[in-house]
């Protein structure tokens, strides 16, 4: 099975006025069609396809967007607002962000009120989420080409085009008496690496433009299972600090390769 994230910001604003005449029906009408896609398709017949759309904080529609899942609306995909560095510092500080549209502004609105909305979605119905531009684009190793999306659970940003074999290494299988062996996780995660490097290679895809991405860039995503599981059987806390330490001994090795 797989997915696909989509970012509708380059779309124009619902009654933005076409250069053909007439007026456009808005980015979340198009979100309405991939919705419905998503509904349609069953992957092998038993389990529906996956989506996420995302839209820019700065976006005419971003209230309408985060306020859907509230609404029964785009009930087929996962909803992330794309957000920045600045604009979480406006939220917090009480500052106002421009909603605009290429160079057209439409208005002037407070920051915390977008992230108020949006806390209440995620609380409510479980999105909107949010993907962080700055620090998504921090570890992009091609500067030229900024990563605006990512794949339908948010795990893996990647490149127009870009698609993830993703794989999952059952952490609690490294528990020996009561100590973790990270060197032994650290060779597994190395080997799934491998093997997920061979799959890109070996995979068909439907797409010219997908085949030159993987090709190039070799996107993978080896994450881990069993975490909770993990922590009870070393007797560690999940909100404590050997929890946190615990955790960088397991990203140590991700970091460094």
């Amino acid at each position: 099975g797989g997915g696909v994230g989509i970012n509708f910001s380059a779309l124009r604003p619902k009654d933005s006025p076409l250069s053909s005449g007439g007026y456009s029906s808005g980015a979340i009408s198009f979100m309405h069609l991939f919705d419905t896609i998503t509904e349609v398709v069953r992957q092998g017949g038993f389990r529906r396809g996956a989506s996420l759309f995302s839209l820019d904080y700065s976006h005419p529609e971003i209230f309408n967007f985060c306020r859907a899942k509230l609404t029964g609306d785009l009930t087929n995909a996962n909803l992330s607002v794309l957000v920045t560095d600045k604009f979480m510092k406006k939220a917090v500080n009480g500052g106002q962000i421009e909603l605009k549209f290429g160079n057209q502004i439409y208005t002037k609105v407070r920051a915390a009120d977008i992230l108020d909305l949006v806390s209440l979605g995620t609380w409510i119905r479980g999105d909107p989420g949010l993907l962080f531009y700055d620090r998504i684009n921090q570890d992009n190793k091609n500067k030229e080409i900024p990563i605006i999306t990512t794949n339908p659970c948010g795990e893996v940003p990647l490149f127009p085009y870009g698609a993830c074999c993703l794989g999952s290494i059952n952490i609690n299988k490294f528990i020996e008496g009561n100590e973790f062996n990270f060197t032994k996780f650290y060779e597994v995660v190395k080997l799934g690496g491998r093997a997920l490097a061979h799959i890109n290679i070996l995979n068909s895809y439907p797409l010219p433009q997908i085949q030159k991405v993987m090709s190039e860039f070799q996107p993978q995503g080896i994450g881990i299972m069993g975490f909770a599981d993990t922590l009870i059987m070393l007797g560690i806390k999940y909100d404590s600090e050997p929890c946190l330490e615990f955790i960088k001994q397991l990203g140590k090795y991700y970091v460094q390769g």
